[in-house]
Formats: structure tokens, C-alpha cells, sequence
């Protein structure tokens, strides 16, 4: 992306050293003072969300921080954004974005407490990151492909693509 030219932004976690390391424009860490800055209106939005007693009062550390990170974004006039989604995707706060492309990593048994107790329930969760319109770009093992297609069918996701860890390819479109 940015090769071509485009102005972008890596949104990710968890940070090692210092809390800047998640937000990146251009590959450099957003300053402390432009972070600070947005997560001051993000907890203002918490704050006013509480008060008028909104379903935003609700809003978890992660929530107001993506918040905040996507309005740094917006501030920093950024082309396009690389958001990495926290647990999963369902329920997850960065699907307010309705990206144009989803891309779903890895599915393994983790935060089953969450995401559910086997494979193909943790893969609903973390397919249902597709977007209406979009397409999902799935790295599963093939035996979870028809849970992801299914998800991506539900979610009305103009596309899905598996590339199963074998190495081949199978897409609908």
C-alpha cells in the first residue's frame, strides 16, 4: 500500500515496550502526545455515552482504545488502515469498520471461554469479522472451510477465499 503511494495505518496489539507501538502510520509509532490526544476524546464519548446511559458506557480498555486509534487515523488523514481485531470477530469492536477486506489468520483453541469450545465454533466467531460487500480471505485448515464459507454466506460477504495450510486455493466469488 504504502508503495504505491497510499498514506497507511497499522492498528495492532499487543505492544511490547510502550502503548505507541500499536498505532503506526507509515510504519512509525504515533507520537505519545496524537495518542494521548484521541484517547482523551474517546473516553470523553465513554464518559458522555455513560451519562446519557447508552449502550457506549459499556465500552471495554480495548473498545475506547480502538476508538481512539481509528479517530488518530481519521486525524492523521490516513488512506488505508491494517486493523488487527482483538478476540474475535463477532463481537469484536473493530467490526464497526465494514472493511472492504477481511483476512482470517489462524483458528486455533484459544479464549474458548469467549470464543467458543471447538474449532468450528471458533472459527464462526472469528469469520463473522466479513463485512457485508466485502470479501474474506480465510488461512484455515481445510476442514474448517465449509464453517467459513457458511459465515461468509451469512455475513453476505461478496467473497470468500480459503487458502487451506495445504497450499491450494479454493474461492467463491
Amino acid at each position: 500500500v504504502e508503495e504505491a503511494g497510499w498514506r497507511s495505518a497499522v492498528l495492532s496489539s499487543p505492544h511490547v515496550e510502550c502503548v505507541t507501538e500499536r498505532v503506526r502510520f507509515n510504519r512509525e509509532p504515533i507520537s505519545a502526545a496524537a495518542l494521548a490526544d484521541a484517547l482523551e476524546m474517546a473516553l470523553q464519548a465513554r464518559a458522555a455515552a455513560e451519562a446519557r446511559g447508552s449502550t457506549g458506557a459499556a465500552a471495554s480498555w480495548f473498545d475506547t482504545f480502538v476508538a481512539g486509534s481509528l479517530l488518530a487515523c481519521a486525524e492523521a488523514r490516513m488512506d488505508w488502515a491494517v486493523v488487527e481485531c482483538g478476540l474475535g470477530g463477532r463481537c469484536d469492536s473493530t467490526n464497526v469498520l465494514g472493511a472492504p477486506v477481511a483476512l482470517l489468520t489462524s483458528v486455533e483453541l484459544e479464549h474458548t471461554e469467549v470464543l467458543g469450545s471447538t474449532l468450528e465454533a471458533i472459527a464462526r466467531e472469528k469469520g463473522a469479522i466479513a463485512s457485508p460487500g466485502g470479501a474474506l480471505l480465510a488461512c484455515v485448515p481445510a476442514s474448517l472451510s465449509p464453517v467459513v464459507r457458511a459465515i461468509a454466506r451469512d455475513r453476505r460477504a461478496r467473497t470468500c477465499t480459503v487458502l487451506p495450510r495445504s497450499g491450494s486455493v479454493s474461492s467463491d466469488n
